[in-house]
């Protein structure tokens, strides 16, 4: 039992590294409310929105420049429960499945990253929808340009801008020579393989579950949260985080049908994604050429 054990934390551990390696949107936005996820406090939990307090000139008294706390928060909710179950049969085990982890494993963990990556693009795209910038695909430049301005005038730090983009706005950047190379050596390969480059201040990503569009962030105007789901008691397996504990979570486990002499294997996560500060992030529509 204990070499069980061993062996059902060794493939959850993978998967959830596997996960990690295969989210993009998911590395971009806001994830530290994820420890706020405990048993007893429910599914929901009131995340604060990062701000600066604005300093005054002190003129002799504290009171007449003191200003109220009053955080503003929002609330993240674990409402997604994906899941990847995969039938497997005497056959496929004994015959067919050489390496767990790339025939089977890597599949399952790649179905469940899909569904959070969707997840967190759907609380994105109202923000495209909405946006009254408009991307040319002749000239994309202008309205990213427009973006970075406007969050300049709302005081958004410029350090860690990243624009995420929809596929036909990747083609029309990649047709621009102004685009310039970002160098993602180290970076991890779900990261490296959507970065598209950098432009006018922003580290450019391509996500395919954008649609028709862009969005001009930073990792504040979004917040997701990621947790491993408890395992159940009567099968083997196990809930566990990325080997580096960045919060990347999924619980892996298996159970046997004696009737069917069939093995489930079985990759989940819950998942939640919602708006965190929408003046940190800018919608940019695309309209295709005539």
């Amino acid at each position: 039992m204990a070499n069980i054990f061993a062996v059902s934390n060794a493939v959850a551990r993978n998967a959830a590294s596997l996960l990690k390696a295969e989210l993009v949107l998911g590395r971009l936005v806001f994830r530290d409310a994820e420890s706020d996820f405990i048993g007893g406090r429910g599914d929901t939990v009131r995340v604060r929105i990062p701000r600066i307090l604005q300093a005054s000139k002190f003129t002799g008294s504290t009171s007449a420049i003191s200003t109220p706390l009053n955080e503003q928060t929002v609330s993240v909710t674990l409402n997604t429960h994906a899941m990847q179950p995969l039938e497997l049969t005497a056959k496929d085990m004994t015959l067919e499945v050489e390496n767990f982890s790339a025939q089977v494993l890597m599949p399952q963990v790649a179905g469940v990253a899909e569904m959070i990556e969707e997840e967190i693009a759907t609380v994105m795209q109202p923000v495209i929808t909405a946006g009254t910038l408009t991307i040319d695909p002749a000239n994309p430049r202008d309205a990213i340009t427009e973006a970075g301005e406007i969050l300049d005038t709302r005081k958004v730090g410029a350090k860690s801008r990243v624009l995420v983009v929809s596929p036909n706005v990747k083609r029309a950047l990649l047709m621009d020579p102004n685009l310039s190379a970002v160098d993602s050596a180290g970076s991890p390969s779900a990261l490296r393989d959507a970065i598209v480059g950098r432009l006018h201040g922003f580290d450019v990503y391509m996500s395919p579950f954008i649609t028709d569009g862009a969005v001009a962030m930073t990792r504040e105007a979004f917040a997701a949260a990621i947790k491993a789901p408890a395992k159940p008691e009567s099968v083997s397996g196990a809930s566990a985080t990325d080997d580096d504990n960045q919060g990347y979570a999924m619980t892996w486990f298996v159970s046997f049908n004696g009737e069917t002499r069939t093995e489930m294997s079985v990759v989940e996560a819950f998942v939640g994604a919602t708006v965190l500060d929408a003046q940190r992030a800018v919608g940019l529509k695309f309209v295709p050429a005539a």
